[in-house]
């Protein structure tokens, strides 16, 4: 079995409207709530968006360095996908297995919206090596998941793993849309895609998702209600088909 955990971290600010109107000790406090759901949960791989390096508007410490210490950690790794003056941030992953092959993408300029982009890790599930990605889309334009898709499929391909895609997708099921087109590309399921499980409560919608490989199955599927985000964490267990 394989416990996998998807949160937007949203910088620090859990459902708050900014970070940068926060105080250090507010994001501290935010990120401890986090650690403490981690250490709670104790999933076995956490994938994380919206994680901020040292950063001026969120208190100038690396959050995913930060939550593996809080929550008992001791490998994790953070991938920069967008950088300013005084401000870094992207995807991390965070396991308590090795992780080994690990990669960091940042997908192509999508002005006037800010750049994503995905980190990858490969973990042993019996024997079999899988590739857990944490990965953010777009959320303003359809076209700009969909480049992004393309991206993460030649990717997956070019590693030539079973795989674990894990974030905010910025999409549901809808056909012809990010979600399902990136499941189809590479053959993967996800638990009752069609169901409502709203990940993002205040438009009452499902973006954040979890997708397997044919080669595994998902036992479990839970949606947290704990709110330490303007997302909600979704967890899931799996194992070998």
């Amino acid at each position: 079995m394989l416990t996998v955990l998807s949160l937007n971290l949203a910088h620090g600010r859990s459902d708050s409207f900014h970070q940068a109107f926060l105080p250090t000790a507010a994001i501290n406090g935010n990120l401890g709530d986090v650690g403490d759901l981690l250490q709670r949960i104790g999933a076995d791989v956490v994938a994380v968006q919206e994680a901020d390096g040292p950063s001026v508007w969120s208190g100038r410490f690396d959050h995913v360095a930060h939550l593996a210490t809080h929550a008992g950690y001791d490998w994790h790794v953070r991938g920069v996908h967008a950088r300013f003056p005084g401000i870094v941030y992207g995807t991390g992953l965070l396991s308590r297995r090795d992780m080994t092959d690990t990669h960091s993408l940042a997908f192509r300029m999508t002005p006037p919206t800010i750049r994503k982009g995905l980190v990858v890790g490969t973990v042993d599930l019996h024997g079999l090596a899988v590739d857990v990605y944490s990965v953010h889309l777009d959320f303003a334009r359809r076209g700009a998941r969909m480049a992004q898709v393309r991206r993460i499929v030649e990717l997956a391909q070019q590693r030539g793993r079973p795989v674990i895609i894990a974030g905010d997708l910025n999409a549901d099921w809808s056909p012809g849309g990010a979600t399902r087109t990136l499941a189809q590309a590479l053959d993967l399921h996800t638990w009752r895609p069609t169901q409502e499980f709203p990940t993002f409560p205040s438009m009452g919608v499902r973006i954040d998702w979890v997708l397997v490989s044919r080669s595994l199955e998902i036992v479990e599927h839970r949606v947290l209600p704990d709110r330490v985000s303007d997302h909600r964490a979704v967890l899931v267990t799996v194992k070998l088909a």
